[in-house]
């Protein structure tokens, strides 16, 4: 039976498959209520117009993604639950290469190798997974630098076909910086593993110099050509370089600074990216059978780490040298990453925060910051329980974080399709070449005005097949706009998405409000100039919201097959449709609508939701109907009854007399 037992956790296969049953805890267990975000949707929509073709040439300072995205997405096609499962794969096999890589870099270090990569797996600095078209892509890239140094000292140990080895490393070395530049801090770690190689070999200092030269310059002559191709002849194409001019305006001072950023972000890598496993409180606000399943996934894991890891190494074939202590290679290995890890970065000034957007940043620091905590503990080799039990509870906290950062996704998600569909059930259909105006959307956190024109465009023009783009979505307000003219009414707008250009006016515009908890507002400046707790930036452009010319009753628009089944149609599908009708002056529609609305469980979220009803109401005549709404709605909120003396001013005919007086509608 200890055989048999042996074989199995000595298995060539079983770190790789406790990796995945990990990768899977971490961030399986939610997708199939997660969606796209961010640049998800852009690509996607692009994929839809263009077909997987159109993306080679779709990034010319980054050549090889477009040939990576376009196989992609001939593979997994245009459905959010096929990247998902496409991005954990990626972020399985990165993990499974730099195990391979510490178990080729240190043989006798098994243990080690493989909590490192448990650590490297379930990184919490990285909170973006979710993000799976973008982010599935850049975990390949990270599969081809690791599997790329890994493949490096495989030819360095073996001594054999070393050219084959070389080539072979080049070349996926070459993929992965031709494709993004967020590695090329960590390729200047070549000589130095090759040193920690070599050197394990014992010989003269100055042969193994000459030796890791000998070794290195193929990777640096890459290095050298690729830098200077991407931040000379493709800097217009992407972010500017500043360093040089940051450093030739104030040397010390500038120097000084990077000095201070590269540490901090160090730190923040190490430390302070554990430490915000203990931020979140998602949890609180969820109902049982989310904590339910929170609490069994963080439980199966710690049990799969802990029971297999210790397993193996009492079982497997791990060597005694395991319990030596910590190796000074791993840690200068770990403080060198770090310390270029977010070169490219430090390079084009964008900042490494552990927030989103900004904690995108951290991933190359990931390697780095792995190898930290491996190393660390390494200190506890000579006591293994502490050792494998100190990993299991980081890798814990970590699976929990990634739950509950999950759950955040998904309410974004949820949130998103909630807006969507209400748009869809206000605006049936939309006059091309109409620009739609917005106030940021804070609920939609992992959403910019880029991320929505995407699925704008998807709704409304389905069967597009060119680069004119008929639609265009635009937060407007502080940080945005900064592709829109000045927002008056006959200015043009040109603005370029990608490959795409979306021409338009402001003349031709279309003014929406959203907010948690409310029903979708097309705002129309006939009925909604008196609208309470509208944002300062909305009603600074509410006149130029005209949905009586862009918006049409008949275009029968429906949400792509991505958001999945329609939404029940609730409290806010018949205020949308009354809106509607409100917008076509059909009165009769209005109050037919009201009568079906009023009979439902819900109520309306908020006391303005109650005006197109009042107004119905009052134009076929059921004045006490509308009366009694208007009370219920200046009861809730006393700010909307100037919208109410609006509307008794619009149905003068046939109201009641001491209306006015009643709602203190005087001058």
């Amino acid at each position: 039976m200890r055989n048999l037992l042996s074989r199995f956790f000595g298995a060539w296969w079983f770190v790789p498959a406790l990796l995945l049953a990990v990768c899977g805890l971490s961030f399986g267990v939610l997708i199939p209520w997660l969606g796209f975000y961010w640049d998800d949707w852009p690509l996607a929509w692009f994929t839809q117009v263009l077909g997987p073709q159109g993306f080679v040439g779709y990034a010319p300072y980054r050549p090889f993604s477009g040939v990576l995205y376009a196989i992609s997405t001939a593979i997994v096609g245009k459905m959010p639950f096929g990247w998902q499962l496409y991005g954990i794969l990626w972020r399985w096999l990165a993990a499974v290469s730099l195990w391979w890589l510490l178990r080729l870099v240190w043989p006798k270090r098994e243990r080690v190798a493989l909590l490192t990569a448990l650590l490297f797996l379930a990184y919490p600095g990285f909170s973006q997974q979710s993000i799976a078209l973008i982010y599935s892509l850049y975990f390949l890239y990270y599969t081809f630098f690791l599997l790329s140094l890994a493949v490096m000292v495989w030819g360095l140990r073996s001594g054999q076909r070393r050219m084959l080895w070389t080539m072979l490393s080049l070349a996926l070395a070459a993929g992965a910086m031709f494709s993004t530049e967020y590695f090329y801090g960590l390729e200047l770690l070549r000589p130095l593993i090759i040193w920690i190689v070599l050197a394990g070999g014992g010989g003269d200092w100055r042969e193994k110099s000459r030796e890791v030269v000998r070794n290195w310059w193929p990777y640096l002559l890459l290095l050298v050509g690729v830098f200077a191709w991407r931040f000379s002849l493709a800097s217009e194409e992407t972010y500017a370089v500043t360093v040089f001019e940051v450093l030739a305006a104030d040397p010390l001072g500038g120097a000084g600074g990077y000095v201070v950023t590269i540490l901090t972000n160090a730190w923040e890598a190490v430390a302070l990216a554990w430490a915000r496993v203990f931020e979140l409180n998602v949890l609180t606000k969820q109902g049982p059978l989310t904590k339910g399943l929170h609490w069994g996934v963080v439980v199966a894991s710690a049990i799969a780490v802990t029971a297999f890891t210790y397993l193996r190494g009492t079982l497997g074939n791990n060597s005694k040298d395991e319990n030596e202590g910590g190796s000074n290679d791993m840690l200068l290995l770990g403080i060198a990453a770090l310390l270029v890890g977010g070169l490219s970065f430090w390079a084009a000034g964008l900042p490494l925060r552990l927030v989103y957007p900004w904690d995108r940043g951290f991933l190359p620091m990931a390697f780095g910051a792995s190898l930290m905590a491996g190393w660390l503990l390494s200190l506890l080799g000579r006591w293994r329980w502490a050792q494998v039990g100190v990993g299991t509870l980081l890798v814990m906290a970590a699976i929990s974080f990634h739950f509950q950062t999950g759950i955040t996704y998904r309410q974004a998600w949820e949130l998103q399709k909630d807006m969507f569909q209400q748009l869809v059930w206000r605006v049936p259909g939309l006059e091309s070449n109409t620009v739609v105006l917005t106030a940021e959307l804070e609920n939609l956190v992992y959403y910019t005005d880029d991320s929505l024109t995407a699925p704008l465009n998807w709704i409304y023009a389905p069967d597009l097949a060119s680069t004119e783009m008929p639609y265009m979505l635009n937060f407007v307000g502080p940080g945005w706009g900064g592709g829109l003219p000045e927002l008056e009414p006959d200015n043009a707008i040109q603005q370029a998405y990608r490959q795409f250009i979306f021409r338009g006016s402001t003349s031709q515009a279309l003014v929406m409000h959203y907010r948690k908890g409310q029903c979708l507002r097309v705002l129309d400046p006939l009925y909604d100039a008196h609208l309470p707790r509208l944002p300062e930036e909305i009603e600074g452009i509410l006149t130029l919201s005209a949905p009586a010319e862009v918006v049409r009753a008949e275009g029968g628009a429906a949400l792509p097959e991505q958001f999945g089944s329609e939404l029940p149609k609730g409290w806010c599908y018949y205020f949308q449709q009354a809106d509607l009708a409100r917008q076509q002056g059909d009165w009769v529609q209005v109050a037919v609508l009201g009568d079906i609305a009023f009979e439902l469980d819900e109520s309306p979220n908020h006391a303005s939701e109650y005006l197109p009803f009042i107004e119905g109401y009052a134009g076929v005549g059921e004045w006490q109907t509308a009366l009694e709404l208007a009370e219920k709605a200046t009861e809730i909120n006393p700010a909307v009854e100037r919208m109410i003396c609006d509307v008794w001013e619009r149905q003068a005919n046939g109201m009641p007399g001491g209306v006015l007086e009643k709602f203190e509608c005087g001058g």
